[in-house]
Protein backbone atom coordinates (compact mmCIF):
# COMPACT_ATOMS: atom_id res chain seq x y z
CA UNK A 1 0.00 0.00 0.00
CA UNK A 2 1.30 3.45 -0.88
CA UNK A 3 2.12 5.75 2.00
CA UNK A 4 0.60 9.20 2.40
CA UNK A 5 3.97 10.67 1.33
CA UNK A 6 3.66 8.81 -1.99
CA UNK A 7 0.29 10.33 -2.83
CA UNK A 8 -0.07 13.41 -4.99
CA UNK A 9 -0.81 16.43 -2.79
CA UNK A 10 -3.96 18.36 -3.65
CA UNK A 11 -3.11 21.88 -4.85
CA UNK A 12 -5.95 24.42 -4.86
CA UNK A 13 -5.56 27.07 -7.57
CA UNK A 14 -7.48 30.35 -7.48
CA UNK A 15 -9.32 31.50 -10.60
CA UNK A 16 -10.54 34.76 -12.12
CA UNK A 17 -13.74 35.67 -13.94
CA UNK A 18 -14.39 37.35 -17.27
CA UNK A 19 -16.99 39.98 -18.23
CA UNK A 20 -19.62 37.24 -18.59
CA UNK A 21 -18.90 35.94 -15.08
CA UNK A 22 -17.29 32.78 -16.40
CA UNK A 23 -14.41 31.36 -14.40
CA UNK A 24 -11.15 31.65 -16.32
CA UNK A 25 -7.58 30.49 -15.75
CA UNK A 26 -4.55 29.78 -17.89
CA UNK A 27 -4.02 26.06 -18.43
CA UNK A 28 -0.37 26.64 -17.56
CA UNK A 29 -1.19 26.53 -13.84
CA UNK A 30 -2.80 23.08 -13.59
CA UNK A 31 -0.40 21.69 -16.20
CA UNK A 32 2.75 22.64 -14.31
CA UNK A 33 1.27 21.54 -10.95
CA UNK A 34 0.48 18.16 -12.48
CA UNK A 35 3.94 17.91 -14.04
CA UNK A 36 5.50 18.66 -10.64
CA UNK A 37 3.56 15.82 -9.00
CA UNK A 38 0.57 17.66 -7.57
CA UNK A 39 -3.14 17.08 -8.09
CA UNK A 40 -4.55 20.44 -9.25
CA UNK A 41 -8.08 21.52 -8.43
CA UNK A 42 -9.65 24.91 -9.06
CA UNK A 43 -10.98 27.08 -6.25
CA UNK A 44 -13.98 29.14 -7.39
CA UNK A 45 -15.59 31.61 -5.02
CA UNK A 46 -17.97 28.92 -3.87
CA UNK A 47 -14.98 27.22 -2.23
CA UNK A 48 -15.34 28.85 1.19
CA UNK A 49 -12.36 27.21 2.86
CA UNK A 50 -9.31 25.03 2.25
CA UNK A 51 -10.70 21.75 3.60
CA UNK A 52 -8.96 18.87 1.84
CA UNK A 53 -6.33 21.17 0.30
CA UNK A 54 -2.61 20.49 0.85
CA UNK A 55 -1.33 23.65 -0.83
CA UNK A 56 -2.66 26.99 -2.09
CA UNK A 57 -1.55 28.47 -5.42
CA UNK A 58 -2.59 32.12 -5.89
CA UNK A 59 -2.78 32.78 -9.62
CA UNK A 60 -2.31 35.98 -11.62
CA UNK A 61 -4.95 38.52 -12.63
CA UNK A 62 -6.07 42.10 -12.13
CA UNK A 63 -5.22 44.67 -9.48
CA UNK A 64 -6.19 44.33 -5.82
CA UNK A 65 -8.65 47.01 -4.67
CA UNK A 66 -6.45 49.55 -2.84
CA UNK A 67 -8.80 50.08 0.10
CA UNK A 68 -7.82 46.58 1.25
CA UNK A 69 -4.40 48.02 2.08
CA UNK A 70 -5.55 51.45 3.24
CA UNK A 71 -5.18 53.55 0.08
CA UNK A 72 -7.37 55.46 -2.35
CA UNK A 73 -7.40 54.34 -6.01
CA UNK A 74 -4.96 56.08 -8.34
CA UNK A 75 -4.76 56.46 -12.12
CA UNK A 76 -3.80 53.26 -13.90
CA UNK A 77 -5.76 50.91 -11.65
CA UNK A 78 -7.28 48.13 -13.76
CA UNK A 79 -8.99 44.79 -13.59
CA UNK A 80 -10.24 45.22 -10.02
CA UNK A 81 -12.60 42.46 -8.86
CA UNK A 82 -13.54 42.96 -5.21
CA UNK A 83 -15.31 39.62 -4.93
CA UNK A 84 -12.16 37.85 -6.06
CA UNK A 85 -10.07 39.97 -3.68
CA UNK A 86 -12.26 39.10 -0.70
CA UNK A 87 -12.26 35.41 -1.58
CA UNK A 88 -8.51 35.14 -2.07
CA UNK A 89 -7.62 37.27 0.95
CA UNK A 90 -9.78 35.00 3.10
CA UNK A 91 -8.21 31.81 1.72
CA UNK A 92 -4.69 33.23 2.05
CA UNK A 93 -5.22 34.20 5.67
CA UNK A 94 -6.60 30.74 6.39
CA UNK A 95 -3.53 29.16 4.79
CA UNK A 96 -1.17 31.38 6.77
CA UNK A 97 -2.98 30.60 10.04
CA UNK A 98 -3.05 26.86 9.44
CA UNK A 99 0.42 26.46 7.95
CA UNK A 100 -0.74 25.29 4.52
CA UNK A 101 2.04 25.92 1.95
CA UNK A 102 1.43 28.89 -0.34
CA UNK A 103 2.85 29.72 -3.76
CA UNK A 104 1.76 33.15 -5.02
CA UNK A 105 2.33 34.33 -8.60
CA UNK A 106 2.15 37.92 -9.94
CA UNK A 107 -1.20 39.18 -8.62
CA UNK A 108 -0.82 36.37 -6.11
CA UNK A 109 2.26 37.89 -4.46
CA UNK A 110 0.29 41.10 -4.07
CA UNK A 111 -2.66 39.26 -2.50
CA UNK A 112 -0.24 37.47 -0.19
CA UNK A 113 1.34 40.73 0.94
CA UNK A 114 -2.00 42.47 1.53
CA UNK A 115 -3.43 39.45 3.36
CA UNK A 116 -0.50 39.56 5.79
CA UNK A 117 -0.73 43.34 6.33
CA UNK A 118 1.55 44.74 3.62
CA UNK A 119 1.04 47.43 0.99
CA UNK A 120 1.42 47.81 -2.76
CA UNK A 121 2.86 50.36 -5.17
CA UNK A 122 -0.15 51.06 -7.40
CA UNK A 123 1.72 52.00 -10.59
CA UNK A 124 5.42 51.38 -11.14
CA UNK A 125 5.47 53.62 -14.23
CA UNK A 126 5.18 56.62 -11.90
CA UNK A 127 8.40 55.61 -10.16
CA UNK A 128 10.65 55.31 -13.20
CA UNK A 129 13.03 52.37 -13.62
CA UNK A 130 12.95 49.47 -16.05
CA UNK A 131 9.92 48.25 -17.98
CA UNK A 132 7.98 45.64 -16.03
CA UNK A 133 5.46 44.88 -18.80
CA UNK A 134 7.01 43.06 -21.72
CA UNK A 135 5.78 42.98 -25.30
CA UNK A 136 7.50 39.64 -26.00
CA UNK A 137 5.60 36.31 -25.66
CA UNK A 138 5.00 35.17 -22.10
CA UNK A 139 7.43 32.24 -22.28
CA UNK A 140 10.35 34.56 -23.07
CA UNK A 141 12.42 36.21 -20.32
CA UNK A 142 12.46 40.01 -20.06
CA UNK A 143 14.71 41.30 -17.27
CA UNK A 144 17.12 40.15 -14.58
CA UNK A 145 16.22 39.47 -10.97
CA UNK A 146 18.75 39.34 -8.14
CA UNK A 147 18.03 36.55 -5.63
CA UNK A 148 19.08 37.40 -2.08
CA UNK A 149 21.55 35.19 -0.24
CA UNK A 150 20.24 33.19 2.70
CA UNK A 151 16.72 32.87 1.33
CA UNK A 152 14.61 29.80 0.59
CA UNK A 153 14.29 31.01 -3.01
CA UNK A 154 18.08 31.03 -3.35
CA UNK A 155 18.18 27.46 -2.05
CA UNK A 156 15.47 26.38 -4.50
CA UNK A 157 17.02 27.98 -7.57
CA UNK A 158 20.69 27.57 -6.74
CA UNK A 159 21.55 30.86 -8.46
CA UNK A 160 21.95 34.45 -7.35
CA UNK A 161 20.59 35.94 -10.58
CA UNK A 162 18.07 34.84 -13.21
CA UNK A 163 16.12 36.12 -16.19
CA UNK A 164 12.34 36.30 -15.71
CA UNK A 165 9.31 37.32 -17.71
CA UNK A 166 7.28 40.32 -16.53
CA UNK A 167 3.64 41.40 -16.83
CA UNK A 168 2.83 43.76 -13.95
CA UNK A 169 2.47 47.44 -13.23
CA UNK A 170 2.08 47.03 -9.47
CA UNK A 171 4.35 45.47 -6.87
CA UNK A 172 4.79 44.96 -3.14
CA UNK A 173 5.99 48.20 -1.55
CA UNK A 174 5.80 47.26 2.14
CA UNK A 175 6.61 43.72 3.25
CA UNK A 176 4.45 42.59 6.18
CA UNK A 177 5.73 41.14 9.41
CA UNK A 178 6.60 37.47 9.12
CA UNK A 179 7.69 37.75 5.48
CA UNK A 180 10.95 38.95 3.95
CA UNK A 181 12.26 40.06 0.58
CA UNK A 182 13.77 37.21 -1.45
CA UNK A 183 14.51 38.94 -4.78
CA UNK A 184 14.65 42.37 -6.40
CA UNK A 185 14.95 43.72 -9.93
CA UNK A 186 17.77 46.13 -10.83
CA UNK A 187 15.56 49.16 -10.17
CA UNK A 188 14.80 47.98 -6.64
CA UNK A 189 11.30 46.59 -7.23
CA UNK A 190 10.47 43.68 -4.93
CA UNK A 191 10.26 40.57 -7.13
CA UNK A 192 9.84 37.85 -4.48
CA UNK A 193 8.87 37.52 -0.83
CA UNK A 194 8.88 34.48 1.43
CA UNK A 195 8.19 33.34 4.97
CA UNK A 196 10.84 33.84 7.62
CA UNK A 197 9.92 30.63 9.44
CA UNK A 198 9.99 26.97 8.48
CA UNK A 199 6.68 26.90 6.60
CA UNK A 200 6.63 27.21 2.80
CA UNK A 201 5.24 30.61 1.80
CA UNK A 202 6.68 32.05 -1.42
CA UNK A 203 5.49 34.80 -3.72
CA UNK A 204 7.10 35.72 -7.04
CA UNK A 205 6.20 38.68 -9.21
CA UNK A 206 7.01 36.94 -12.50
CA UNK A 207 5.18 34.05 -14.22
CA UNK A 208 7.19 30.81 -13.93
CA UNK A 209 4.10 28.84 -15.03
CA UNK A 210 4.62 30.31 -18.52
CA UNK A 211 8.33 29.40 -18.66
CA UNK A 212 8.62 25.98 -17.03
CA UNK A 213 8.72 23.91 -20.22
CA UNK A 214 11.92 25.58 -21.41
CA UNK A 215 13.41 26.89 -18.17
CA UNK A 216 14.45 24.39 -15.47
CA UNK A 217 14.70 27.18 -12.90
CA UNK A 218 11.04 28.04 -13.40
CA UNK A 219 10.07 24.40 -12.92
CA UNK A 220 12.10 24.13 -9.70
CA UNK A 221 9.74 26.64 -8.06
CA UNK A 222 6.79 24.28 -8.58
CA UNK A 223 8.73 21.17 -7.67
CA UNK A 224 9.73 22.73 -4.35
CA UNK A 225 6.18 23.89 -3.68
CA UNK A 226 4.59 20.51 -4.41
CA UNK A 227 7.22 18.74 -2.32
CA UNK A 228 6.45 21.06 0.60
CA UNK A 229 2.76 20.09 0.29
CA UNK A 230 3.43 16.37 0.79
Amino acid sequence: MASIKDQNPVIGITVGTDEKRRYVISRNYPEVVGAAGGKPILLPREARDLEGIDGLLLSGGGDVAPDFYGEEPRAGLKGVDRERDEHELRLTREALRSGIPVLAICRGIQVLAVAAGGRLAQDLSLLGGISHWQSAPSAQPHHWVEVLAGTRLRDILGVDRLLVNSFHHQAVSQVPQGLRIAARSSDGVIEAIESQGEGFVLGVQWHPECMWRDDPLAFRVFQAFVEACR
